[in-house]
């Protein structure tokens, strides 16, 4: 069984290498134009350059195959995805997969491995612009300032790559957006981390040249602002040509409030300051490196155009695309909960009511309300979908204070609490109010496991339920029938009156009728915490029909809530596959279990 969806079309696959194929072919050809960047290093050492450029993109074919293999061999997959440990690594917050660890190591391997054809070059141009003066510490600090920066080269161009909620990386690949975050992240520390490096070996330099005497040979010889020419040549070059340096430090200098505004702690309590302060400091970044060296431009051509391409979709493509407005129902939906239905856009013709009606159950939409802020923007996952024409229903909840933690002032300008307090002043909970938004979206995660798993169980939590209300609609709709199939679903709530909430009650009724379904509200302030291990062990030791069921049933389980019940859903269906892992090893099934093995997805969309 596979947690994945096939493989994107080939077009879509065909259009990522070739625009591999042109970014190559592009910048290798530019190597022989005009350089108009402050720092041409095509023009001080040509040849490592070009063996540069062929690497860095050798780089990105070798991991373009390698993921590829993974999406199309289920023996890859199965091998990348295994974990180093069934429990989260501390620091990084994330089980560490052979297949991370795999990329990572290669990634590091090739670049250091560049040092080879860099490391004769260096040498060569700072030994003779230094040995003149006896400069020896001077010329080992600017090959060290220079092999780094190389190196940083690589993980600036991959760093862009992995952007994009709907990237074709997410498309041909089937990789999750998740996944997508994770790898942008860890590319960002080391990224910081070597321009630190970078930047520490240049200052070492910049400490020895200042405390050369004025108008002394070596001051002369050296542009501390380009070190690559002399003050006569920059004097004739013009201001352009010493503005090496302070992209450098303006680069960094973003670079480090971009890090500061991502930390957990931070951007959880300004998500739209760590938005914005991404968006646009990365922005400037882009173009002050491309500024910096020409190789910078050139390794991050690939990312900027796959970010480019996300973006043309977010503005322009989906069901309504952010660049126009639609109009959107609000209403309370009981429970304290608050309901936004998005009409049904397409038209409804015999194909457009076929696509609707096999869409995919968990589809995700960033919803965006100019009455109530212009600027921010909140994923939805909907609680059920268009389908024969029927409207996207989307839930909510206040954020609660204690998340928050602000003042009451501050509280109320947060963006749930202005949304619910408009709904709340203006009707009454069975009016409807009618509002202008936009939309972005439908994002879909890449697993089809739930179509067809033997056992298919939900374990959510508070606003989690929204994507297992629509497995659950999709279920009673396609697998209702199948004797051999079970579905199960669980929501934990705090308080029993969440579960007032009118799409729940209607669910309930709704499967009432299926004989394979199952729905369990669990309240923890009565009930304490969900013992999910205890949950799962008990819902697969029952045991599936006889009539049609497999040889090897297969469970797979679908998380969502808040960050705990993510972990330790996680933590119980690691520990249990393993164990109906070791059972198969040892020649058969896990006699208590009626599964043969199981995977899980946990509806992670932290950023």
């Amino acid at each position: 069984m596979s947690t994945l969806k096939q493989p994107s079309s080939t077009p879509q696959a065909l259009l990522l290498f070739l625009i591999l194929t042109i970014c190559a072919a592009l910048t290798l050809g530019l190597t022989w134009l005009p350089c108009h960047a402050s720092l041409c290093t095509e023009t001080l050492f040509p040849a490592a350059t070009r063996y540069h450029i062929a690497t860095y993109y050798g780089l990105l074919a070798s991991i373009l195959l390698a993921l590829g293999l993974r999406a199309w061999s289920p023996v890859c997959r199965r091998v990348s995805s295994i974990h180093l440990g069934r429990r989260e690594i501390p620091v990084f917050k994330k089980r560490i997969s052979v297949g991370a660890v795999l990329l990572v190591f290669w990634i590091l391997a090739v670049t250091l491995v560049t040092t080879i054809f860099w490391i004769n070059p260096e040498v060569n141009f700072w030994e003779a612009k230094a040995a003149p003066f006896g400069w020896d510490s001077g010329h080992v600090q600017l090959v060290v300032t220079g092999i780094v920066g190389h190196h940083i080269d690589f993980i600036l161009g991959l760093l862009l790559l992995p952007v994009g909620r709907n990237s074709l990386l997410v498309r041909v690949f089937g990789l999750s957006y998740g996944t997508l975050l994770y790898a942008h992240k860890l590319l960002a520390y080391i990224l910081i981390f070597g321009t630190l490096v970078h930047g520490l070996a240049y200052c070492s330099f910049w400490a020895s040249y200042e405390a050369q005497p004025q108008g002394s040979p070596r001051r002369e010889a050296f542009e501390v602002n380009n070190p690559t020419i002399t003050i006569a040549e920059s004097q004739a070059r013009g201001p352009w040509s010493r503005a090496v340096l302070g992209t450098g430090l303006v680069s960094l200098i973003l670079m480090v409030g971009i890090l500061v505004t991502s930390l957990p702690a931070l951007r959880r309590r300004a998500y739209n300051m760590f938005y914005y302060v991404h968006v646009i400091f990365g922005s400037i970044v882009f173009i002050a490196v491309c500024c910096h060296a020409t190789t910078n431009f050139y390794f991050l051509l690939p990312g900027l155009l796959l970010w480019t391409n996300d973006l043309r979709w977010r503005f322009f493509g989906g069901d309504t695309g952010v660049s126009k407005e639609a109009t959107a129902t609000l209403a309370s939906a009981g429970g304290e909960w608050y309901r936004i239905v998005i009409p049904n856009t397409q038209s409804v013709s015999e194909t457009s009511l076929e696509k609707l009606s096999t869409a995919q159950p968990l589809q995700t939409y960033y919803i965006n309300i100019p009455s109530i802020s212009r600027l921010e923007n909140h994923p939805f996952t909907a609680a059920k979908i268009s389908s024969n024409g029927s409207d996207t229903v989307l839930l909510f909840q206040k954020t609660p204070a204690a998340v928050i933690k602000r003042s009451s002032t501050a509280q109320a300008k947060e963006w749930t609490w202005k949304l619910s307090r408009l709904i709340e002043g203006e009707m009454s909970w069975k009016e409807r109010h009618e509002m202008k938004v936009r939309l972005e979206g439908p994002y879909s995660p890449p697993t089809v496991a739930y179509e067809h798993a033997d056992r298919v169980v939900c374990i959510v939590g508070g606003t989690g339920l929204t994507g297992a209300c629509s497995l659950a609609r999709w279920w009673f709709e396609h697998r209702r029938s199948e004797q051999s199939a079970y579905f199960t679903l669980v929501w934990t709530a705090r308080l029993r009156s969440a579960f007032e909430l009118q799409e729940w009650q209607e669910l309930t009724r709704i499967c009432a009728a299926a004989s394979n379904m199952s729905l369990q509200a669990h309240c923890t302030s009565e009930d304490g915490r969900l013992d999910i291990s205890a949950f799962l062990k008990e819902t697969f030791s029952a045991p599936l029909s006889e009539k049609g069921v497999s040889l090897d049933p297969s469970a797979w389980v679908y998380s969502s809530g808040p960050s705990g019940l993510l972990t330790s859903a996680a933590d119980a269906c690691e520990d249990l596959a393993a164990e109906l892992r070791a059972a198969r090893k040892e020649g058969g099934r896990a006699s208590e279990f009626a599964v043969g093995c199981l995977e899980h997805y946990s509806a992670d969309w932290e950023v």
